[in-house]
């Protein structure tokens, strides 16, 4: 809903994503938002081995190509 609420507007800070949460109800309810600001390194992978127990909790949509997951946390491993 909030990516509805803010309607394609650039969020370029977290002062300007603020302000539109501010704003922002659904059903009369506003939203619970916590703003993440933990950098995370790029270029990190997981390992063959890693990825293939995570692939058997993702249930793919043939239709909408490999990015489009369902993610079944029941089946995830540790």
């Amino acid at each position: 809903m909030l990516e509805q609420h803010w309607n394609g507007s650039l969020l370029e800070n977290l002062h300007v994503a603020l302000e539109f949460i501010k704003t922002m109800t659904w059903r009369g309810v506003p939203p619970v938002v916590a703003a993440v600001t933990t950098l995370y390194r790029t270029g990190v992978k997981l390992s063959k081995d890693a990825m293939r127990a995570l692939e058997r909790c993702f249930a793919r949509d043939p239709h909408l190509g490999k990015w489009f997951v369902t993610i079944s946390p029941d089946l995830l491993p540790g």
